[in-house]
């Protein structure tokens, strides 16, 4: 059999990003085109300003302050 062991990973948090267009704060996973359009220099859209055209509704929309989240962030670590 294999000798597989645990990995001991933690997770800090998700793949997020600031919207280029509503400035609110997304999940790469679920804002379809992200990775292609960082790649190629392009807007990173959330899924209401993306090809969607509507949020998702997985969390909440929040717009991007910049420090509260930035705060949760540091201290998840």
């Amino acid at each position: 059999m294999w000798n597989l062991k645990p990995l001991n990973i933690k997770i800090i948090n998700m793949p997020l990003f600031v919207c280029d267009k509503c400035n609110c704060i997304e999940n790469s996973a679920l804002a379809p085109d992200f990775w292609i359009n960082l790649c190629e220099g392009k807007e990173c859209l959330c899924s209401e300003c993306g090809p969607l055209r509507r949020w998702h509704g997985r969390f909440p929309k929040k717009k991007w302050d910049g420090v509260q989240e930035m705060h949760n962030i540091i201290n998840q670590q």
